[in-house]
């Protein structure tokens, strides 16, 4: 990861972290991890968010659907993300177009665009068939992020009513925004965080499942932020260490909790180099 700035992508069709708690938990195959875990911690420093709109998405625009919903959308996918976690997004509207240019910091401002500038048709230059959108974020050495940029793809479709072949606007931009406040890709399928969902129609189906957070996405921006309410019954931890049965570190593995009252997947990590892993932010109760 190269200081100063990632490149977080939403696949073609388009992350999962971890709190601190007293809930009972059951995790099978660990170890204590002796050393501290190598987790993503990329958030920002200040719980109030401001982020412009640029007028690009707001007007008539060829690769958005006419008549769609577009402030709406936008809306609602802060609004499931602020509705999780103890954040506030401050929307503005703005004239600015381009996507801030690579390097060790933005141009202050944490701007939405789908314009077609060559700054932004240059951002998917190696992906633009697969590509609806990406997330440029600006990070300081202590981790905190100081801009986040979101482009919509100016060589995809969107739309807010499900319309065949596009892309649904409102799950593009929750999935976008999850990146921009610091989540990366889960391994959980159906998770608005899941590294891919299909365009409208693809198997015959429309599914806007992913316009709400799965429980695994509420315990990753959980682990960041915090919940909204003191009297939330949250947020407690899942650690420890995987290992090998020949005594080597589990690196780079899947590691899930379950809720082992219903199955479903609360929470979702990777393991670390040296083996370690963690899930935060979820509710107190049995895991598996």
């Amino acid at each position: 990861m190269k200081l100063g700035q990632i490149f977080i992508t939403g696949l073609l069709a388009l992350c999962c972290l971890t709190a601190n708690g007293l809930g009972n938990t059951v995790a099978s195959a660990i170890v204590a991890a002796p050393v501290k875990p190598d987790f993503q911690r990329l958030r920002w420093k200040s719980k109030t968010i401001k982020i412009a709109i640029s007028s690009s998405v707001t007007r008539a625009n060829s690769n958005i659907k006419t008549d769609s919903d577009v402030i709406g959308a936008i809306r609602r996918s802060f609004q499931a993300w602020s509705n999780a976690t103890a954040i506030d997004i401050e929307i503005d509207f703005s004239d600015r177009q381009n996507v801030s240019a690579s390097g060790p910091s933005g141009d202050g401002v944490s701007l939405i665009t789908i314009a077609q500038t060559q700054e932004n048709v240059l951002f998917f230059s190696k992906d633009a068939e697969s590509a609806s959108a990406k997330t440029r974020i600006f990070y300081n050495r202590k981790g905190f992020i100081t801009e986040a940029d979101i482009v919509l793809s100016p060589f995809q479709q969107f739309s807010t009513d499900g319309t065949f072949g596009t892309f649904d606007l409102q799950s593009t931009l929750t999935h976008e925004i999850g990146h921009m406040l610091g989540l990366r890709h889960s391994g959980v399928l159906g998770a608005t965080m899941a590294e891919s969902f299909a365009r409208n129609g693809a198997m015959g189906l429309v599914d806007l499942s992913t316009r709400t957070l799965a429980e695994s996405d509420i315990a990753a921006i959980r682990e960041l932020y915090g919940t909204t309410s003191e009297s939330e019954d949250c947020c407690s931890v899942i650690s420890g260490k995987l290992v090998t049965t020949a005594g080597r570190p589990g690196k780079g593995l899947q590691v899930w909790a379950e809720e082992s009252g219903s199955g479903r997947v609360m929470a979702q990590a990777e393991s670390a180099a040296d083996g370690t892993f963690r899930m935060g932010g979820l509710q107190s109760g049995e895991y598996s």
